[in-house]
């Protein structure tokens, strides 16, 4: 019989740009409480619709009472909407992959990939050595016009040499074939700049893969990047690759976007981590040994799509040599020790994810005092400098923060069992209360928890052409169910600064609309109301929201035109680092053989915290 027919089958629609996973939980842990909950109810879910089926009519009425219960919560929360993709970026960088990479899908399945807790296959990706196609640096000096850092290498002989030169070239000698690759190479970079100049793909949520060098920053690849990322005359003969500029480009438009959106976000910041971009679900492109950047792209988010993740599992055999190389070679120190943990509880009744963070002095879990408390989970826009095969990646981030989010504010319950958690660690220690999960409010679960003991290294970052930005390092242990291992992250300490500026900037506009009598609504307010006519408005206790919408904001209007300085900067320092590190530290994801490692012997002996 078609379920559509059976009586003992109710479907209710999945809402627009709620994914099924949410429904279901992890490990569909959801589901089954949904089922425990209402006396036996079998809970399906897919991509439009959830499935409730029992035979008792009261038992199927309980299943549906909860299950919009828990849409209600989710949609009020606003957490969960992904009807808008959010912009990411995958730049290939031409130490490891080349100039024009040729890629292909290598398996991976150590403990790189495992820490993921996936249970399908998981890719890396490998450059294919007969197409790579890689220019020496010691070539570099001979080469002349415009080189991928956008600066302008020439031989030792005269423009008038060189012009002679190559009036009589051989069109078969090696230097003339080089310069007409060249030639076509840029043609294609300049065709390729003109179709995203009219697609206008800065900011809208694709997956892009980028095929860039780690560009110098100097002053003038500096400039030349700007010049391309805002569309100056002349940005298509700079050199800088271009489509390392779009992904600039995309970041500062993520940025502009998100200090112009109402309720205000209290913070806005880039932190960047180190690990391993991984792919699953590749479809016909496993098969593959030839794929091109343009080939990569269709990563989406749904179910059985082409997807990646990143994996911050860090190797305890790099971490001496990464600390060593901070300290040794770049002159940075040791200017923090802190110990956290975070605690993920769901509030099963709402299926609402809290994350608890927790400070603790001196390492001490007695002391543990409540530091902040998130609900729900987000997708950030991010740029991920892929390096080669058993090296380090980079992953930024832009990452906009409420102190509190207007939703979670009047959510007592949140705030009680976030005090209650607090209580536990203090009365049982973090490892205590992991195992016995005392102190936890009736249907409220543990999904898991993290403790952190963090050596913040902060200096200052040389770049090769000249000047560089300050960085702040953070080498983690990290400490959970499935044991102990090492992530590395970081921030960009002059980025944050100018995004804080942004983000006050584009404040002052709605700090004098509130200063309007509350019967007036404000020309911003009624530009950024749906036009679609199906939107009712109502304030609630909580946030101004839509109640036809999942969205309870506003974008106010501002300048189009967002500045990129800061992001192109912020690239170009961080591919630089990123390369320079796996240089010298060698191949940090290389598989080895677990080995246990004293964390204090990472820290030099004669390293002293700054007051």
């Amino acid at each position: 019989m078609n379920s559509s027919n059976r009586t003992d089958i109710v479907k209710l629609p999945l809402p627009f740009g709620m994914k099924a996973g949410f429904v279901v939980g992890r490990g569909g842990h959801n589901c089954r409480w949904l089922h425990y909950s209402s006396g036996g109810a079998h809970i399906t879910v897919n991509d439009t619709a959830i499935s409730i089926r029992a035979k008792d009519n009261h038992v199927r009425a309980r299943a549906i009472q909860l299950v919009r219960r828990q849409l209600d919560a989710m949609l009020r929360l606003a957490m969960y909407d992904c009807s808008t993709p959010v912009r990411l970026d995958y730049v290939l960088l031409s130490s490891s992959f080349g100039a024009d990479p040729r890629v292909r899908f290598c398996s991976r399945n150590d403990e790189v990939a495992t820490s993921l807790g996936r249970k399908d296959s998981l890719f890396e990706l490998v450059p294919n050595p007969d197409g790579i196609s890689r220019v020496p640096k010691e070539d570099l000096g001979r080469m002349t016009g415009p080189c991928w850092d956008g600066s302008l290498h020439v031989s030792a002989s005269s423009s008038s040499d060189i012009t002679k030169c190559d009036t009589h070239a051989n069109p078969s000698s090696p230097d003339q074939v080089r310069r007409d690759q060249d030639g076509e190479r840029d043609q294609d970079l300049t065709r390729m700049w003109d179709r995203q100049q009219q697609a206008g793909d800065d900011n809208d949520g694709a997956t892009r893969f980028h095929a860039a060098t780690a560009a110098a920053a100097s002053p003038a690849s500096f400039a030349a990047a700007t010049a391309l990322a805002t569309g100056e005359a002349g940005a298509k003969r700079c050199g800088c690759p271009p489509l390392l500029a779009s992904a600039a480009r995309a970041l500062a438009a993520a940025a502009h976007k998100a200090a112009c959106r109402e309720p205000s976000f209290d913070a806005l910041k880039i932190r960047f981590k180190l690990g391993k971009s991984l792919f699953r679900n590749l479809g016909p492109r496993a098969s593959r040994t030839d794929l091109s950047v343009a080939e990569l792209e269709g990563s989406g988010a749904g179910r059985g799509c082409f997807q990646s993740v990143f994996s911050t599992w860090v190797p305890a055999s790099a971490v001496p040599r990464v600390t060593s190389w901070l300290t040794d070679s770049l002159g940075f120190s040791l200017a923090d020790t802190k110990t956290t943990a975070t605690l993920h509880v769901i509030n099963q009744e709402l299926n609402i994810h809290y994350s608890i963070a927790l400070a603790m002095e001196r390492g001490d879990d007695s002391t543990a005092s409540l530091r902040k408390i998130k609900a729900g989970g987000s997708k950030n826009p991010s740029v991920t400098l892929m390096a080669a095969p058993q090296q380090l990646d980079l992953r930024l981030k832009l990452i906009p923060q409420f102190r509190e989010h207007p939703a979670l504010a009047c959510d007592t319950d949140a705030h009680s069992t976030a005090r209650r958690v607090a209580a536990a660690v203090r009365m049982e220690g973090f490892e205590g209360f992991t195992r016995s999960k005392r102190g936890l409010p009736r249907n409220r679960h543990l999904e898991y928890a993290r403790r952190k003991t963090k050596f913040v290294y902060e200096g200052y970052l040389p770049t090769s052409g000249g000047g560089g930005q300050r960085l702040r390092v953070s080498v983690t242990q990290v400490q959970d169910d499935k044991g102990t291992h090492f992530e590395i992250s970081g921030c960009l300490p002059d980025a944050d600064a100018q995004l804080r500026q942004l983000l006050t900037q584009q404040q002052r506009p709605a700090a004098a609309a509130a200063e309007h009598t509350e019967g007036f609504i404000p020309e911003w307010r009624r530009r950024g109301r749906s036009t679609t006519g199906t939107g009712r408005y109502g304030i609630s206790d909580c946030a101004l929201h839509d109640s036809a919408s999942s969205t309870p904001t506003r974008t106010r209007a501002t300048t189009p035109d967002p500045d990129t300085k800061w992001a192109i900067r912020a690239l170009m320092t961080l591919s630089e680092f990123i390369e320079e590190l796996n240089s010298c530290v060698g191949n940090g994801l290389e598989q080895q053989p677990s080995a246990s490692l004293d964390f204090a012997a990472i820290i030099a002996p004669q390293e002293a915290v700054r007051a």
